[in-house]
């Protein structure tokens, strides 16, 4: 007998929140926006149940990261191609909004994007990208390593963060 590793009830949860958050992307009036944590709370959850005994090695984790990545990606490219034509129209339409939202950098390094939804792309991405190393931090149960993670995290974003400034690109280079 295989064992299943989906959490049915929490995948339908996870559909109602997405729901929602189209719901208000037709209705603003709608408060669907309030979902948008639950998702990615839900998600966290089914990832950690799924990959929490995944052995860390560097083609797990490349591995993880390819299946992740092809599971997000294709829809976002797809949609910048369909932006193309705005290129140069507005200040987010510059080559360096294109740049960002190739590298799906929107999210936590606040920089221009082509796509305004596609921040939750971005917050997803990164978090994949975190999510090995926080679940065998979890995983020993280990403080000092969670607390070293948190902290080269939290000064990778203090490094990488520039102006809010509309005039500026990526990483606080013009466009």
């Amino acid at each position: 007998m295989s064992q299943r590793n989906e959490i049915s009830a929490l995948t339908s949860l996870r559909g109602l929140a997405a729901l929602t958050v189209l719901i208000f992307h037709v209705d603003t009036d709608f408060r669907g926006y309030l979902t948008v944590d639950l998702f990615f709370l839900l998600s966290g959850f089914v990832l950690t149940h799924v990959y929490s005994k995944m052995v860390l090695t560097c083609q797990s984790y490349l591995a993880f990261l390819q299946a992740r990545l092809a599971r997000i990606y294709p829809v976002h490219f797809m949609m910048l191609v369909l932006l193309l034509p705005m290129l140069d129209t507005r200040t987010d339409f510059s080559y360096g909004g294109l740049l960002s939202s190739l590298l799906l950098l929107q999210s936590p390094w606040h920089s221009l994007c082509w796509n305004y939804a596609s921040w939750s792309i971005s917050a997803e991405w990164h978090s994949y990208l975190l999510f090995p190393i926080l679940a065998m931090n979890f995983r020993t149960r280990s403080n000092t390593a969670l607390l070293a993670t948190l902290a080269i995290c939290a000064s990778v974003v203090g490094v990488t963060d520039y102006s809010n400034d509309s005039s500026s690109g990526i990483f606080g280079i013009r466009s």
